[in-house]
């Protein structure tokens, strides 16, 4: 069951979802102060402590999330635009069943959120973790080497999801809060991840998804698989409408012309001007006579 820390309507500002870890407030505010000083001795070194405090600001950031109550459900596990779909091999470090499977690759900005959600309710079945050389500063290439990674892999009955969580290998940028047979909730937060960087999403390739790439997905919240009871829009391997219909061509339906007491027009085919001289003969035919039987009363 989702939880519900707080109950909407009795927030005061239910908009204000963005939040800032302590250890990030007082970064900032540190580095602020360092600048200030600084800046008594040379203006400019006032900007680099300002820059400073804005970069730990971005890092600490987080947002209040509230996931889908179904049990079902398959959620984004972070912030981010998807820039991919595609078939492709889980890596080996996911330890996941051979299976065919497509891969969701989400790409997410220095500014987006720093939390990593648990894409749907089960069991961490594996977790390795690679630390990245500080020498690779940015995730511009998911695939390049260096990179800060956590290989993540979550069971619920059969179904397994694999993630792969990369960023750049500067700092403490990727940090993993959760531990291999620990169970998890969906859109539970398992781990940290600093100033954006990539998710790669791998799930069975008959599942029927509700994204597509360039689309923005928003952690826990936005839904990767369609669990309604239509059928969705897009397949995980066709990508397209593999079951539309063909509509059949709509016909007019052929409609009984009536005329009150007068007879029917006959449908063979004639010139249109003859059919109204008719029907004008018959109606001066009848007001003449009830004209008659008007007269005689």
């Amino acid at each position: 069951m989702t939880d519900f820390p707080d109950e909407i309507d009795r927030k005061r500002y239910p908009w204000a979802l963005a939040r800032f870890d302590i250890a990030g407030l007082v970064g900032a505010i540190a580095a602020f102060i360092i600048g200030a000083l600084l800046g008594l001795f040379w203006g400019p070194l006032f900007l680099i402590g300002l820059a400073g405090a804005a970069i730990i600001l971005l890092a600490s950031r987080h947002a209040e999330r509230t996931p889908p109550p179904e049990a079902i459900a398959v959620v984004s596990p972070v912030d981010g635009v998807l820039v991919s779909i595609s078939d492709a091999v889980a890596p080996a470090e996911l330890r996941m069943d051979a299976r065919e499977l497509v891969c969701l690759r989400i790409a997410s900005s220095p500014a987006s959120t720093n939390t990593v959600h648990a894409p749907i309710a089960g069991e961490i079945v594996s977790l390795i973790e690679e630390a990245g050389d500080n020498a690779v500063r940015t995730a511009s290439d998911p695939d390049a080497a260096g990179l800060a990674a956590a290989y993540v892999t979550i069971a619920a009955g059969d179904s397994q999801i694999g993630l792969k969580v990369s960023t750049g290998g500067l700092g403490p940028r990727l940090e993993m809060q959760r531990e291999p047979g620990d169970p998890v909730r969906i859109g539970r937060v398992i781990g940290i991840r600093r100033l954006g960087g990539w998710c790669d999403v791998w799930l069975d390739a008959g599942e029927k998804l509700a994204v597509w790439p360039g689309m923005s997905l928003k952690a826990a919240e936005t839904r990767l698989i369609w669990t309604g009871s239509t059928t969705p829009p897009v397949t995980g391997r066709a990508m397209r409408d593999e079951s539309a219909e063909e509509t059949e061509p709509f016909e007019m339906p052929e409609l009984e012309d009536e005329v009150s007491d007068l007879e029917a027009v006959p449908r063979e085919a004639e010139d249109a001007s003859k059919q109204f001289e008719r029907l004008r003969k018959r109606v001066r035919e009848t007001k003449a006579s009830e004209a008659d039987e008007t007269d005689e009363i």
